[in-house]
This record gives structure tokens, C-alpha cells and sequence, in this order.
């Protein structure tokens, strides 16, 4: 008889063995598409216009707009970004003391997504792998926002989705000086 541990081992197996032959299948992006609806229920701390970015980067996967995806699914991370920055305005300031801003507006009108990783890494907000995290999506989104070659699949854009979801609770952690 077959011990439930090599029964689960044999059904992991086959699962990636069909994975591997059904991921850029039609039904496949639907299923991990429900799979990133289902994700973004974890995030419950998200703001209703964070967490509609990601929904509608979502829908834009659904819809084949998978570049359109990034740069919505980066929207939602950027305003976290600035919500973090404004929570931390102390630490943020002592470590860029040039940088005048009160609120969100004022700090995006002046400063870049890229420096405010810098900044919040530089004020110990973020460790420099979660800083490297964060400018790697935002890399990624800007080879779809702008100008480029780049054309991302379907499962690209709901792996991307599926990677700034953890930055989101990393970000969401940062809120109120807890770490």
C-alpha cells in the first residue's frame, strides 16, 4: 500500500508536469488570474485605490493587456511607497535632508519612485534587498510603460502581480514604525 506521503509526492509531480504543458493555455491564465483575485484578498490593508490598482491589473490580464497590467499593478505599490515615506517623514528626512515634503502630493511632484526606495533604505524603513525588490518591479514596469520591445504574456504579467503582492505586505508592514 502506498503511504499518503508518496501518494502526495506523485501528485505534485504530475501537477507540475501539466502545468508545464497547459501554462500558456487559454484556460490555464484564467485559472492563475482567479488565483491572483484570491491572492489579493490577503492584502486586506490595502487602500480601496491600491487595492482596485492591482483588481484591474487583474482585469487587464483577463482583457490581454498584459502591459498595461505592470504599470497598474506598479500603481498600487507606488502609493504605498509615498504612504510609508509620509509615515516615516522623520526617519526619511534625517537621512535626505535637502528633501522639503509634507504629504504625498509634494513628495511624488518632487521625487521619483527610485529615490524613494533609496531614501526609505537609507532612513532603515526598508532592508536593501527589499530596496532591490522594489527596483527591480519598478524596472519591469517601466520596459512596459514606456517605449520598448518588451511584450510580456499573459503569465509574465500575473507573475508580476503574483510578486508585487509580498512588496505590498512588506510596505503595508512599514506602516506606523512597525517593522
Amino acid at each position: 500500500m502506498i503511504e499518503a506521503a508518496e501518494w502526495r509526492a506523485r501528485l505534485l509531480a504530475f501537477e507540475t508536469e501539466v502545468s508545464k504543458f497547459l501554462g500558456g493555455a487559454e484556460e490555464a491564465v484564467a485559472s492563475r488570474a482567479y488565483n491572483a483575485h484570491e491572492a489579493l484578498k490577503k492584502v486586506s490593508a490595502l487602500s480601496f485605490n491600491q487595492a482596485d490598482s492591482l483588481k484591474q491589473a487583474v482585469r487587464c490580464v483577463e482583457a490581454g493587456l498584459n502591459q498595461a497590467a505592470f504599470v497598474l499593478a506598479w500603481t498600487a505599490l507606488s502609493d504605498l511607497l509615498l504612504e510609508v515615506t509620509v509615515d516615516q517623514l522623520e526617519a526619511v528626512k534625517d537621512a535626505r535632508e535637502k528633501w522639503k515634503f509634507t504629504d504625498k502630493t509634494s513628495l511624488a511632484e518632487e521625487h521619483g519612485d527610485f529615490a524613494i526606495t533609496e531614501a526609505l533604505k537609507a532612513a532603515k524603513v526598508i532592508t536593501k534587498s527589499e530596496m532591490k525588490t522594489l527596483q527591480g518591479l519598478l524596472h519591469r514596469r517601466n520596459q512596459c510603460a514606456h517605449r520598448s520591445d518588451v511584450f510580456p504574456t499573459a503569465n509574465e504579467a500575473l507573475g508580476y502581480i503574483d510578486e508585487a503582492i509580498p512588496s505590498a505586505e512588506v510596505l503595508l508592514s512599514r506602516l506606523h514604525g512597525s517593522t
